[in-house]
């Protein structure tokens, strides 16, 4: 090989082995010369590190610190940092990527100068970058960090969804802010983009958040975010990026799934992947009907035919089996919980510390009943992942049908606050109407499981709950109304299916309580 290639004030000629800065030869190790070549002609790309094992030690086994030790030699090399990641980029769980400027001089004499090209987006998984966001108004820059400060927040907290590929604050933060979002898509190859706006008077202000396409350009969200201070100096407002960064987090998490669940719906099933099926099997797990369930059964396991140890699958699969101990045969429920248990030991034997696994494991025990299990486990969840609402949600529905509703409310106002366009809000609303029933304070509960009917993918348990509701404050023709909605909804409603609706509380009380009310607003013993 003679090529020459001349990157950062380099000259790295292949022929010689050596490294030439300004004329003169750099001292340089073999291995960090051959890590250095690899990376500046693969350029175009990122490189794994079991790539760099096989090309550069082939093959043999070689420690991560190895690895990073000749990485940090480089960039010392080229005059960079693993802070500022300008020229050599980590990427999250997939490698190392040179994305500075680099002209090849082939043995044939020809010259042939290549800038960093467009590469495909890290698909799967999903990819996204952060950008800092912007100080809008009056001393914007001696007041930045707080801009980097909700930036970096969002990063640990998206990192934390195992599914998703997020670019470390490094490489991000050094991404020029002037850059288009087809610019930052190439030199970083991911397919998301997050940025935002920081506005602010004396009395509060708004942070406004925007989620791109980063191929079309196009803006796929944008929300606004409120908060009150006291001052741009406040003690209030140190704690705000962490508070707002918790709420565009959980926004943005359950937004990608979905669109990343349309992308699925333009693509022939032929050409589907593992992350395909896994997105294709989200979107109808959230349809909350037995045959969606089954269906999302179905593409879990397809997922799994193409990777066995993908454990977002078996989670997903474990969760699919817990909706469908509400939804599905009530003859069927042992096994379909049995199943849950086993699906969500699996995904936490592959990832112990993904906040899904836990959750989906946490489900399934507090189903059987096994409360003090399952709140350990969703704990672990929400340490694992503090945006993550559903964990919130979950928790609170262990303590509600465990007999401690009053412990309950915080969370579910939590989970509500995390994530207010969840595709679970209806029941965060219904179940916080359940606790504040089992509380006796009636005006509350009806309030919020008449938002829970608000919502589009509802269920008729709704329906019933504000039936039982109507009924125990002597409201009977409003009940009995309600109960002839219900049977409309769900033909075939009766006391005894409503009562093996209700197989996960732990003292049968409250149900018989409940069922007592559904028969004085009309609804039949069977």
């Amino acid at each position: 090989m003679s090529e020459i290639y001349r990157f950062a004030g380099l000259e790295l000629d292949c022929a010689r082995f050596q490294v030439r800065r300004s004329g003169k030869a750099v001292a340089i190790q073999p291995q960090v010369f051959d890590v250095l070549l690899y990376l500046v002609t693969h350029h175009d790309r990122i490189v794994s590190k079991d790539e760099l094992f096989d090309k550069v030690w082939n093959g043999r086994i070689v420690s991560e610190a190895t690895l990073s030790s000749r990485i940090k030699t480089i960039r010392q090399l080229i005059g960079d940092t693993g802070k500022q990641q300008k020229l050599l980029l980590t990427i999250r769980h997939r490698g190392f990527r040179y994305i500075g400027p680099v002209e090849a001089e082939l043995s044939d004499t020809r010259r042939i100068t290549s800038t960093t090209s467009p590469i495909e987006a890290i698909n799967p998984p999903t990819s996204i970058a952060v950008m800092p966001f912007e100080i809008v108004g009056e001393n914007n820059s001696a007041h930045a960090y707080i801009g980097q400060g909700i930036a970096a927040d969002i990063i640990m907290l998206l990192a934390r969804h195992h599914w998703l590929t997020v670019i470390a604050r490094g490489s991000s933060f050094a991404i020029d802010p002037h850059a288009t979002p087809q610019q930052i898509g190439s030199m970083l190859g991911v397919g998301y983009l997050l940025t935002g706006r920081i506005r602010w008077n004396d009395a509060g202000g708004r942070i406004d958040a925007e989620l791109t396409d980063c191929a079309s350009g196009r803006l796929l969200w944008n929300q606004s975010f409120p908060y009150q201070n006291s001052g741009i100096e406040s003690s209030s407002l140190q704690t705000m990026p962490e508070q707002i960064a918790q709420q565009i987090a959980a926004t943005i998490e359950p937004k990608l799934g979905q669109i990343e669940q349309l992308k699925t719906e333009r693509k022939r099933p032929e050409d589907f992947a593992a992350w395909d099926c896994c997105h294709r099997a989200f979107w109808h797990l959230f349809r909350f009907s037995e045959q969606d369930l089954t269906t999302a059964k179905m593409w879990f396991r397809k997922a799994l035919e193409f990777d066995s140890n993908l454990a977002r699958a078996r989670a997903g699969l474990a969760y699919a089996s817990v909706q469908l101990a509400f939804y599905g045969l009530p003859e069927r429920r042992d096994e379909e919980l049995q199943q849950a248990l086993s699906e969500s030991k699996a995904a936490i034997a592959l990832e112990p510390h993904d906040a899904f696994n836990r959750f989906a494991f946490g489900r399934s025990l507090c189903l059987l009943r096994r409360f003090p299990e399952a709140q350990a486990e969703l704990e672990q969840a929400i340490e694992a992942n503090q945006s993550f609402a559903q964990a919130y949600f979950a928790l609170a529905f262990c303590f509600t049908v465990w007999d401690r509703p009053e412990a309950a409310l915080p969370l579910y106002e939590k989970a509500v606050r995390l994530s207010q366009q969840d595709q679970h809000l209806w029941t965060f609303y219904h179940m916080r109407s359940f606790a504040l029933f089992r509380l006796n304070r009636f005006d509350e509960a009806e309030d919020f499981v008449r938002a829970a009917l608000r919502q589009s993918n509802v269920t008729y348990w709704p329906l019933a709950t504000l039936c039982a509701l109507l009924a125990e404050r002597g409201r009977i023709d409003e009940a009995t109304a309600v109960a002839e909605r219900l049977q409309k909804i769900k033909p075939g409603y009766s006391l005894a299916y409503a009562r093996q609706d209700f197989f996960f509380m732990h003292h049968s009380e409250f149900v018989e309580r409940y069922l007592k009310n559904l028969a004085d607003a009309g609804i039949r013993a069977n």
